[in-house]
């Protein structure tokens, strides 16, 4: 019967992948306190002092001693470890890889001795696997709390001892998005500040590895009154010179790169008029050339006026110029639950390559993530179906190599203040609307009854989803006159 316990993440305990009952949060502390020195003795007043601190319930050896009781009747059943009850006090007796905290520990240690770089790196690669998540998460004591931060700094280290040897071995494209999270994670780490530099060295976004290196000194002057280490100053006086030494190895036996995300859905079929739009989104396009800014375009209109049609439809024509990816969002604006901001950038992280685990869980970590994984990509954004601003400024770009597309009901004005540009779309005119129904019916059916088509099109008020689901209707019944459907329609039909 295998059985095992997990301290890094929720407290847990599993029997052949079956979870263990372990109780409430405070017994699950005293597995906890335990767990962490396996097969050591822990004496009352110390298990006391882990699991409550200076608030000490009533009765105190009584409650721990039931809650004891009640874990050892839990592990019993598992028949591999158990709570003992010694001279020195409780111990927890199971071989130290059954639990997950001892193994990464074990794991870590055998990576820093391994004979070679590739079988370091599987070993990081397990050891870094057994995170769930934070340690000890859902319970609160003083002495967990500070047991978690210094766990959570060997888990950093081994992190970056992972990633030393992943750019030692030349894979530094399949290392970026994690090393990017990282750095957001760890503003004021410069150890991680300088592997994404030099990733980002080693990709040929020299402009954007030195940009980092600002950020880091200037937050780093700004909250503790200090210069980046030698180190970090010597690498970034490299990169200023492009040194050429810094290439790093060729790749070998590295994952291929991230594909290049093709979100786009596919292009609308018919599209009639919408020429002076088509040309204020390229003309706002054009400007990026004169300008900084990214270029962000609100498409805004009311509904079926055919505004993501019109996005999908210049994004399709005006591909090419955006060969680093197209991202595309709907954001689902005009339901009842419009989509938050915050899964919003977790799912541009995932079509961007990021993998949930190196996500950083702060959002404001996650939008710098995001930007910084664009910044100096040729990319295109399609928001469709925004709700207001609040939900599209997280997903903005921060550099002019990314181009914007904003779908809406709302006109979005505060968005102004970021440089979009507006770009409304009203009902379509009588000669479009008449030629979009020409082209989804067909010319010999409409001209066979000009009468009904005019008035189907009054019905449909120029609105182009409209004429679709009307020509729709008519193309599923071919045989059916069109003075038929504008009799259903009519309002005076009953």
């Amino acid at each position: 019967m295998a059985t095992s316990i997990g301290v890094l993440g929720e407290v847990e305990c599993w029997t052949d992948d079956r979870p263990v009952d372990l109780g409430h949060a405070r017994q699950r502390c005293v597995l906890a306190a335990l767990a962490v020195d396996v097969n050591r003795p822990v004496s009352w007043q110390q298990l006391a002092d882990r699991v409550w601190g200076e608030s000490l319930p009533r009765r105190a050896p009584r409650v721990l001693s039931s809650y004891v009781c009640r874990l050892r009747h839990a592990l019993g059943r598992t028949g591999a470890i158990g709570i003992e009850r010694r001279r020195a006090g409780y111990v927890l007796s199971a071989d130290a890889e059954e639990l997950d905290l001892h193994l990464f520990r074990r794991l870590v240690v055998q990576a820093r001795t391994a004979d070679s770089d590739d079988r370091a790196l599987t070993l990081y690669d397990r050891a870094l696997s057994l995170w769930r998540g934070e340690a000890f998460a859902g319970l609160d004591s003083s002495w967990l709390s500070s047991v978690r931060e210094r766990l959570g700094q060997e888990r950093l280290v081994a992190e970056l001892d992972r990633n030393e040897l992943g750019l030692r071995l030349g894979r530094h494209r399949e290392l970026l998005a994690r090393l990017s999270a990282q750095a957001a994670a760890h503003p004021l780490d410069e150890r991680s500040a300088g592997q994404l530099m030099l990733a980002l060295f080693r990709c040929g976004r020299q402009a954007d590895a030195l940009e980092h290196y600002q950020r880091v000194r200037r937050r780093l002057a700004d909250e503790l009154g200090v210069d980046p280490e030698p180190t970090l100053q010597e690498l970034y006086q490299r990169m200023l010179l492009g040194d050429r030494t810094l290439a790093g190895p060729m790749i070998t036996g590295s994952s291929p790169p991230s594909p290049v995300p093709r979100q786009l859905p596919a292009e609308p079929a018919v599209l009639v008029g919408r020429g002076p739009q088509l040309d204020r989104l390229t003309a706002a396009r054009n400007s990026s050339t004169r300008s900084c800014r990214v270029v962000i375009s609100v498409i805004a209109g009311r509904g079926g006026v055919g505004k993501t049609h019109l996005a999908l439809h210049w994004a399709c024509q005006n591909i090419d110029r955006f060969p680093d990816g197209q991202l595309y969002l709907d954001l689902r604006g005009s339901s009842r639950r419009p989509v938050p901001p915050e899964t919003s950038v977790r799912t541009l992280l995932y079509g961007l390559g990021v993998s949930p685990d190196t996500i950083p869980p702060d959002m404001d970590a996650q939008v710098g993530l995001y930007r910084s994984l664009i910044a100096g990509r040729r990319m295109l954004v399609l928001l469709d179906d925004a709700h207001d601003t609040a939900q599209v400024e997280p997903l903005l770009p921060g550099a002019a190599d990314c181009a914007v597309l904003v779908t809406s009901r709302s006109q979005l004005t505060s968005l102004r203040v970021h440089g979009a540009h507006a770009v409304d779309l009203e009902a379509l005119p009588p000669d479009d609307a008449w030629e979009l129904l020409v082209r989804r019916l067909g010319a010999q059916r409409v001209a066979a009854e000009p009468g009904a088509a005019a008035d189907l099109l009054r019905g449909c008020a120029g609105i182009p989803l409209a004429v679709g689901v009307v020509a729709a209707r008519a193309a599923t019944y071919p045989d059916l006159p069109l003075s038929v459907l504008a009799d259903e329609m009519s309002p005076t039909s009953a």
